[in-house]
């Protein structure tokens, strides 16, 4: 009996790049919440905002009303026409100086009649702005575009200077902390991409790694912040994962890859 051995066969060799998927649970936080503040001492009128309002910057949302507004309102008025007429009065001097120059009036009166000019002229602009300034304060607006997460006064509510009104989160102002749990969490780098999936059924969301928190007890995980990527137009982490619709923040797989 004889074994023959078989013919040996060359099979080619196929390179697979592999990229490793890694997939943790996200809740939408917010980077910064902004407290509007009263400017001045008054009372709260047409305050109608609620919890999960947007407001637009620079749009008016109530204002301040009472006894102390109207007296200072009233005196910084009295002061503008004040002022005015003194400028009209020092204005009309210089042009009297001018004119009698220098056959009448010397050098030195003249210089005084242009520094009244210049000092009523820099009182005046002083008494417009200081008038503009209350009453801007007393008209609430929001310093930026977000949406309103708490109330912390009512309508009709007496306040002072530095009284909280509401607290607004800006638009653009989310990100999404995700926990990664095992030794291939400290594989995950700044920069990787991935998608955020809503809870609620929406579309997925790109996002990437902007950050990587370290752990902070022993027995810890690894979290990695993402931020939106590329968002599609008219879409934010936000509305998507509808966590400030007064309902707690809802947890959605985040896959990564590199």
């Amino acid at each position: 009996m004889s074994v023959h051995a078989g013919t040996p066969r060359n099979t080619p060799a196929e390179t697979v790049t592999y990229h490793p998927r890694y997939m943790a649970y996200a809740a939408v936080e917010p980077l910064q919440q902004l407290t509007i503040r009263a400017d001045h001492a008054g009372y709260l009128k047409d305050l109608t905002l609620r919890p999960g309002d947007r407001l637009r910057s620079g749009t008016p949302f109530a204002r301040l009303i009472g006894p102390a507004i109207t007296a200072a309102l009233r005196q910084a008025e009295t002061t503008l026409v004040e002022t005015r007429r003194r400028a009209t009065l020092a204005a009309d001097s210089l042009r009297s100086a001018q004119r009698t120059y220098p056959a009448f009036t010397n050098r030195r009166e003249l210089n005084a009649a242009k520094a009244a000019v210049a000092s009523t002229h820099a009182a005046l602009q002083q008494a417009k702005t200081a008038l503009d300034s209350l009453r801007a304060r007393v008209i609430l607006r929001s310093p930026a575009n977000g949406q309103v997460t708490a109330l912390r006064a009512a309508n009709g509510e007496r306040v002072t200077p530095g009284s909280p009104i509401l607290t607004l989160l800006p638009s653009g102002g989310l990100w999404l902390r995700a926990a990664y749990y095992g030794g291939d969490s400290q594989k995950i780098t700044l920069g990787m991409q991935g998608r955020f999936i809503p809870a609620d059924g929406n579309s997925p969301i790109a996002v990437r790694v902007i950050r990587k928190i370290p752990r902070y007890r022993p027995t810890a995980h690894r979290a990695s912040g993402c931020s939106p990527y590329r968002p599609q137009p008219g879409r934010t982490v936000s509305g998507a994962a509808s966590s400030l619709k007064a309902q707690p923040v809802k947890q959605s797989p985040c896959p990564l890859r590199p």
